[in-house]
């Protein structure tokens, strides 16, 4: 999770606020039925990078969704596997780098 942050800011976002948004709207979009907290706290040496931020995920998300052959599954809830565009990877998948074993974060 922490990984994930920092990439929200290296792509341009400046509002925490946001940033705890679309750490909950990722934690929904994977399906999480749990009660859901996010604080961010941006500290002043973390770089924000340039780009649209969380406002151009969420124009991602829109685009790939609109081409998705999502619906309501049997339930009435929203199919969201595989027609969401989710930016973030897993550092465990992610190329060249370790199995996330070594993260000291505390997630």
């Amino acid at each position: 999770c922490v990984r994930m942050v920092a990439d929200v800011f290296g792509e341009g976002e400046t509002d925490p606020g946001l940033v705890c948004e679309e750490i909950l709207d990722l934690c929904l979009i994977k399906g999480s039925k749990d009660n859901m907290t996010a604080a961010v706290v941006k500290l002043p040496k973390q770089p924000i990078g340039k780009g649209g931020g969380v406002l151009a995920r969420r124009e991602r998300r829109g685009a790939s969704s609109a081409k998705g052959n999502g619906g309501d599954n049997k339930d009435g809830e929203q199919n969201l596997q595989g027609r969401v565009y989710n930016p973030y990877v897993p550092p465990e998948k992610r190329e060249g780098e370790g199995n996330g074993d070594d993260d000291d974060s505390d997630d």
